[in-house]
């Protein structure tokens, strides 16, 4: 199975996909929540990280379509964090308890 994470920033999302994907994990970045939702119906993914950044009417769109499909979803917060630091420290480790 596959992560996917929803972010506002291109520059965001293809760093967060390049870290996990150094990790060995599989990922599917965008941010499009309809290409987001896509994914989430594809069968294909097995946790959903939505990004800080993704708020209010689109953040709850994602939230449920990830429900509707009974996946999994990690609230991204990387609170000022340097990128790789918070992949490492606090994303990864959940993405790996999610995916199992």
């Amino acid at each position: 199975m596959k992560a996917l994470i929803v972010a506002k920033e291109e520059e965001l999302v293809d760093q967060m996909v390049s870290l996990v994907e150094e990790s060995g994990l599989d990922i599917f970045g965008t941010t499009s929540d309809t290409q987001a939702i896509s994914q989430m119906q594809s069968g294909e993914i097995g946790a959903v990280v939505i990004g800080e950044g993704m708020k209010g009417d689109e953040r709850d769109l994602l939230c449920a379509a990830a429900d509707r499909q009974g996946l999994p979803v990690i609230e991204g917060d990387q609170r000022g964090e340097d990128l790789r630091e918070y992949a490492v420290h606090e994303l990864l480790p959940q993405l790996r308890a999610k995916l199992g």
